[in-house]
């Protein structure tokens, strides 16, 4: 008896912290960002970044990414490099996250966000450094 409730108590706390899908709003909002006032993404192939203060770049980037669900992977273990890491500036508030990990949670999303990332990336008219 013991050895059951020991199991279903382990059950019930590894249900509890698992990782659930939530859009990138809800991520956002629960950080306290709200109003972005910078953007910054940096490559993760090249290293190089671009700053967008253009608040209707900043909204084109934000209104596509918002509604979209992060899903969390099954497979949680360490994982090397990422393809753009992104940094939402909202005054001196910095909130960060790549595009296969957010908040130490490895995932996906449906519609796949890398083509678009890299799209805007490389369509944006701002000096890389």
């Amino acid at each position: 008896m013991k050895k059951l409730i020991i199991i279903l108590t382990a059950i019930l706390l590894t249900a509890c912290s698992a990782p659930k899908v939530q859009t990138f709003e809800k991520y956002f909002t629960d950080a306290g960002i709200t109003k972005v006032d910078q953007l910054i993404i940096q490559d993760g192939s090249t290293g190089y970044t671009k700053t967008i203060d253009n608040p209707q770049h900043i909204d084109a980037l934000l209104s596509e990414l918002k509604p979209i669900e992060v899903i969390p992977d099954d497979n949680q273990e360490a994982r090397n490099g990422w393809r753009y890491g992104i940094t939402l500036v909202q005054g001196e508030k910095r909130y960060s996250f790549t595009l296969n990990s957010i908040e130490d949670i490895y995932y996906h999303t449906e519609p796949d966000l890398h083509s678009f990332v890299d799209s805007f990336y490389q369509n944006l008219d701002v000096e890389e450094k």
